[in-house]
């Protein structure tokens, strides 16, 4: 789950939502914080193994073998709920959904923390420095504590593309020339009409 802003389905959002209602109602005494943490390394063993999630979504294996499977990998280490959560998921032939169930779940947890995600493209890579003052400007405009994550696309040439949510910030030098030109070019074939 390296990419902050994909997008997620209403189903992951129905099943992120019932996850954060069983940690508000105190189930098994889960915390948000330890549910979080717990999801985020479920997403990381999804990232590192994509023949296993694509294993456990097929219908090839009865619902029954896919639920031993997840009890030897998971069970003793997450806690009850995550895993009786995932066993839900699989009861319901939803594993193949599962990445963006936990990309759901998360935006749920930052919207309660009022941290935004926000994917940073730029022409070089930015300092720690830069990068904070960059996150603090988006969060100072927005209203709310951003996480950063810089992606270096050398061929923009300079400036910076944000895509906070669904919205897209274009101040690349790239798209400013191209816009520049698009508009000389207009010009020339507007005088050239009117002579």
């Amino acid at each position: 789950m390296t990419v902050a802003n994909e997008r997620t389905s209403k189903v992951d959002h129905t099943y992120a939502s019932a996850l954060v209602e069983l940690v508000d109602e105190g189930v098994d005494g889960a915390t948000l914080d330890t549910v979080a943490t717990e999801m985020k390394g479920v997403a990381a063993l999804i990232d590192d193994a994509p023949d296993l999630v694509r294993l456990l979504s097929t219908r090839t294996l009865s619902v029954q073998q896919r639920s031993g499977t997840i009890e030897r990998i998971f069970k003793g280490r997450v806690s009850d709920l995550v895993h009786r959560f995932l066993q839900v998921v699989n009861a319901k032939n939803r594993l193949g959904d599962l990445s963006g169930i936990i990309r759901a779940f998360l935006a749920e947890v930052d919207e309660r923390r009022g941290i935004v995600q926000v994917d940073a493209t730029v022409a070089a890579p930015l300092d720690p420095a830069a990068a904070e003052r960059v996150g603090t400007a988006i969060g100072q405009a927005i209203g709310k504590n951003v996480v950063l994550h810089p992606e270096v696309v050398p061929e923009m040439i300079g400036g910076l593309k944000l895509r906070i949510g669904d919205r897209l910030i274009d101040g690349s030098l790239a798209t400013q020339l191209r816009l520049m030109r698009d508009r000389m070019v207009a010009a020339g074939r507007a005088r050239s009409q009117a002579d």
